[in-house]
């Protein structure tokens, strides 16, 4: 349906923080994209693990990771974190491809 366009103005068009309903700034926005691309990656590296036991271990891991630092709003930590677990998921890699 379309609606005309002053009643699409009066509701700008930003992402929201599904819990609290705030308003996220752009760069906290890319962040979460990336954050969500990373557990997406970690997710990935997983599966590659052949033991169930151990893939549903380090998925848990990464989901709790990711948990205990939700809270977390400052964009410079967030960042820090971001590349810390970039940097432990790349290692966490290359071990994988060790072990084959």
């Amino acid at each position: 349906m379309f609606w005309p366009l002053h009643e699409q103005a009066k509701e700008p068009m930003m992402s929201r923080i599904p819990s609290t309903g705030a308003t996220l700034s752009l760069t906290h926005f890319i962040r979460r994209r990336e954050v969500l691309a990373l557990y997406r990656s970690a997710l990935r590296v997983t599966r590659r693990v052949e033991d169930k036991t151990s893939r549903a271990e380090l998925a848990a891991y990464a989901r709790r990771s990711l948990e205990s630092v939700r809270h977390v709003q400052d964009v410079h930590q967030i960042s820090y974190l971001l590349t810390d677990g970039k940097r432990e998921l790349e290692q966490f890699e290359q071990l994988l491809n060790m072990s084959k």
